[in-house]
């Protein structure tokens, strides 16, 4: 089989894990402010400001910015959720885990991204082809 006969893609679904760790975060977040030695206004507006935060990160959370990566081997091509496509290199610190893998990637315009896949995101067979290809850096 010929390099350019094998093909990988992902598509992406919003995580709820990614959901529930931004709100503990924020939770957290809100706590140390009320444990803090500042005054009640400085706390009442920090804790707004935060509260205003988690609830713009949990309403974005639930659409995943790069919807899908393709992958001819050599070249990654990212689609947005308003399907503007951006092609770039897959970076050596890329880093994968059991229940997340985060992509490095070096666009083509020089700039550089990281795209968080969770578990949760693709489904099972995806997820382990995407752990399998980052580990044994498997020339498609």
């Amino acid at each position: 089989m010929t390099d350019s006969s094998i093909n990988f893609q992902l598509n992406l679904q919003g995580s709820h894990w990614q959901r529930y760790f931004l709100t503990l975060a924020h939770a957290l977040a809100i706590a140390s402010v009320w444990l803090s030695p500042w005054s009640i206004g400085i706390v009442s507006i920090m804790s707004m400001i935060l509260i205003v935060s988690a609830m713009l990160a949990w309403r974005q959370s639930r659409y995943p910015k790069i919807n899908q990566i393709h992958s001819d081997g050599e070249t990654w091509t990212l689609v947005t959720r308003y399907q503007q496509t951006k092609t770039g290199k897959l970076l050596p610190s890329t880093w994968t885990s059991r229940w997340l893998t985060l992509l490095h990637f070096r666009l083509q315009n020089g700039r550089f991204l990281a795209v968080p896949v969770w578990r949760d995101s693709v489904s099972d067979e995806e997820y382990r082809q995407l752990r399998v290809i980052l580990r044994w850096q498997i020339k498609f």
